[in-house]
């Protein structure tokens, strides 16, 4: 997550620790190699996965597979500040599979999250010919005061599979969301089939709620009549050993455009990875 000028915030999904590092930027608007400064071990963090930068209060929100929860912490003491109450749909996430995502618009004003593949209490998990039914989750608040409330669950289907499993492990996931300096959302897909391997795809999509139902109402979605939100691809890679789970956007760039960063779920010393992007 983006903190302002050069610095951003990175949560290891093993150990509850919070890292604090410096990406540097060129005249040229090319990306350096990443500086990391120092890490933070966040009080009561068991699996972290998403993490994202609170504007107005200086904090930042985690998700925690283990509950699944998302709460506040101070980034420099790691004191938990507050939790977050968890919708009841997102309560019925698979194992493994829940809170991944996280992202905090520009303004402050609205918090997203999602499950990483399918409820449930919504249906199968991806395969060759369907992709993953996730609900994206919506939160606003008024100002740093104000408690955070729902606002709104709307459905999104990953990509399906382009291969079969492997050893019975498949994933065509949504594992983060992030804003652009519009406060439009983003959506990070990662896929791990035999097709791939030993790789992964990544795709950003840009997603589009035009048209698309609120699904709060749906206690299930197989079988239901809903539009889901719509999606367009704007980024798309293949790599060996790095599984990009992680993404957000960060400073303009000199020359023209914004900084978006990826990083890699390295399954502790394996591939750990950051990629650096310019986007529009």
């Amino acid at each position: 997550t983006w903190c302002g000028g050069n610095d951003f915030m990175a949560a290891a999904d093993r150990g509850g620790r919070l890292h604090h590092l410096a990406i540097p930027v060129d005249a040229n608007g090319r990306a350096g190699k990443p500086e990391f400064k120092k890490h933070t071990t966040l009080e009561g963090a068991v699996d972290l996965e998403g993490v994202a930068f609170d504007p107005l209060r200086g904090t930042v929100w985690v998700t925690d597979e283990n509950g699944p929860a998302i709460s506040e912490h101070d980034p420099e003491t790691g004191r938990r500040l507050a939790s977050l109450e968890i919708p009841a749909h997102l309560a019925k996430s698979r194992a493994n599979l829940s809170t991944e995502a996280l992202a905090i618009s520009p303004d402050g004003l609205s918090m997203w999250t999602a499950n990483e593949e399918t409820l449930s209490c919504d249906g199968p998990l991806a395969d060759e010919h369907s992709g993953s039914m996730v609900r994206i989750f919506a939160f606003r608040r008024n100002d740093a005061r104000s408690p955070w409330t729902p606002a709104g669950e709307w459905a999104y289907s990953t990509d399906p599979t382009a291969g079969p499993p492997f050893k019975g492990f498949r994933r065509s996931a949504l594992a983060d969301l992030a804003t652009d300096s519009s406060g439009a959302l983003y959506a990070l897909e990662i896929e791990f089939s035999k097709k791939f391997l030993p790789g992964f795809r990544t795709r950003i999509y840009a997603v589009d709620f035009n048209g698309a139902d609120d699904t709060t109402s749906l206690e299930s979605l197989k079988g239901a009549a809903f539009r889901p939100v719509g999606k367009t691809l704007v980024y798309e890679s293949f790599q060996i050993f790095q599984m990009f789970e992680g993404l957000a956007f960060g400073p303009p760039l000199p020359g023209g455009g914004r900084l978006a960063v990826l990083v890699s779920d390295g399954d502790d010393t394996l591939a750990k990875s950051i990629r650096c992007l310019r986007a529009p």
